[in-house]
């Protein structure tokens, strides 16, 4: 090298351009001073020699030989840090092994780890936190006591990446506890816990949880939501698809053939709920729809029931096995002991077309489309027939296939001519519509006053 920094002098100068502030025992420089471009490449520096350029205050130090050095800037201003492949630390017990404090930084990186990609392999860690046989502690920790509106305190980015896992916590061992917890506070209101967000998918999975082991009974679920304080909510658990077209928004599927008597694919347990509905299927829109608002189907059932309401027959009294309504009124409705009960807001209208002593008729009050009575006002004579019409208040699809009279007085069911005892003489439905029914009701000179019919309609 040029000239002698080794000697006693610690602050020899070895050349014009660098000075000397001291040296090791060998005589190899460990702290020079010079300007920037005057760092040297030559012997006599020690392996990690600090240089301090006079002219722009950046630190060096060297990381070639001491037969040849190689000057590396430490800190070139602030905009870079280079350091060891490996820190030690097995004295700190509290406080931190290393801090960096940047509080003017607003963007950029504190820490950036930067790998190679053509060579970094599935064993690679850009980071990694090992806690070797730890028990407790913390092995990544972001804290904020800001208000904050970021873009997420940890963010994991890969958006060129097409197969593969993005996110990985493994837990293999793991018997209580949870294997992700995320904690929000009572000031939580149209955010969320966890967002998935899929951008434009098209298909994929939001969220995919397997087991592949014997799920047990009695466990709380592969997918568990709790909120036993909760009062009122519009949905404890809600799923959206308003631009579906075809397609189900859930799909659930049992195990076919496996399936055993005590098996469901849908279970809702009420506990001992008292009021309140199991199951609830809405529509607000003008429903026309020919697979029904709700379908059960066994399309290659032979034998067995395709659906069964239960209930105790000793307690069931005024409640319903069924009820279908009409807005606020029950249209019909099964009942204790298999008991059926039909209302209808309007009843039917009725009319003598054709009269031949009777004169008017009437539907008794609680009549409906599909039962009802009938009365009349007047005695049928021999001079020709009676004809009376039913009109229905609202119109069948089709004509009805069945209208059944039974008769509700003794004129209803007087004796005919020889004795025997008929429907009002032979009294019959001579015509079905969709809109009406008549009956006919033959000539009698034996007729009696005011005779009155119960009819059922089936369509």
């Amino acid at each position: 090298m040029s000239g002698n920094i080794a000697g006693t002098n610690m602050f020899t100068v070895a050349t014009p351009t660098v000075d000397v502030a001291f040296t090791n025992k060998l005589g190899n420089a460990m702290v020079i001073a010079c300007a920037a471009g005057s760092l040297p490449t030559d012997d006599g520096y020690a392996k990690g020699c600090i240089a301090l350029a006079t002219d722009s205050g950046v630190l060096y130090y060297n990381t070639g030989t001491t037969t040849t050095a190689s000057f590396t800037a430490v800190n070139a201003g602030a905009a870079a840090l280079t350091l060891p492949s490996a820190l030690s630390d097995a004295t700190t017990t509290t406080g931190s092994s290393f801090a960096l404090t940047q509080t003017s930084l607003t963007t950029g990186s504190g820490i950036k780890v930067l790998t190679t990609a053509g060579t970094f392999t599935t064993g690679g860690a850009a980071f990694k936190a090992d806690l070797a046989a730890g028990v407790a502690g913390n092995g990544f920790v972001a804290v904020t006591t800001g208000v904050y509106t970021g873009t997420g305190l940890m963010t994991l980015t890969a958006s060129s990446a097409t197969t593969g896992t993005i996110g990985l916590i493994s837990a293999a061992g793991l018997t209580t506890g949870f294997g992700m917890t995320i904690l929000t506070g009572t000031a939580l209101t149209t955010g969320a816990n966890l967002k998935l967000d899929m951008g434009a998918a098209t298909a994929g999975n939001g969220l995919y949880v397997v087991s592949t082991g014997v799920y047990v009974t009695g466990s709380t679920g592969l997918i568990n939501a709790t909120a036993n304080s909760a009062t009122t909510t519009t949905g404890l658990l809600q799923v959206s698809g308003t631009g579906l077209t075809s397609g189900s928004i859930a799909l659930l599927t049992g195990g076919g053939a496996n399936m055993t008597v005590a098996g469901k694919v849908v279970e809702v347990a009420m506990g001992a709920a008292t009021t309140g509905m199991g199951v609830s299927v809405l529509s607000s829109g003008t429903y026309t729809g020919a697979v029904g608002l709700l379908s059960v189907s066994g399309l290659a059932a032979t034998t067995g029931l395709l659906a069964v309401i239960k209930a105790t027959a000793a307690t069931l009294t005024t409640g319903r096995y069924l009820s279908c309504n009409d807005g606020a009124l029950e249209a019909f409705g099964i009942g204790a002991n298999g008991h059926i009960h039909t209302t209808q807001t309007t009843a039917p209208t009725v009319a003598v077309t054709q009269q031949n002593g009777i004169t008017a008729a009437a539907i008794t009050a609680g009549s409906s489309d599909t039962n009802g009575a009938i009365t009349t006002t007047g005695t049928n004579n021999n001079g020709g027939t009676t004809i009376i019409q039913v009109t229905f208040n609202k119109t069948y699809t089709t004509a009805p296939k069945v209208v059944m009279l039974t008769p509700a007085n003794a004129a209803g069911a007087k004796a005919s001519g020889t004795g025997s005892t008929v429907i009002g003489n032979n009294t019959y439905v001579s015509a079905i519509t969709a809109t009406t029914f008549s009956i006919t009701i033959p000539a009698d000179a034996t007729a009696q006053a005011t005779p009155s019919w119960y009819y059922t309609v089936i369509a």
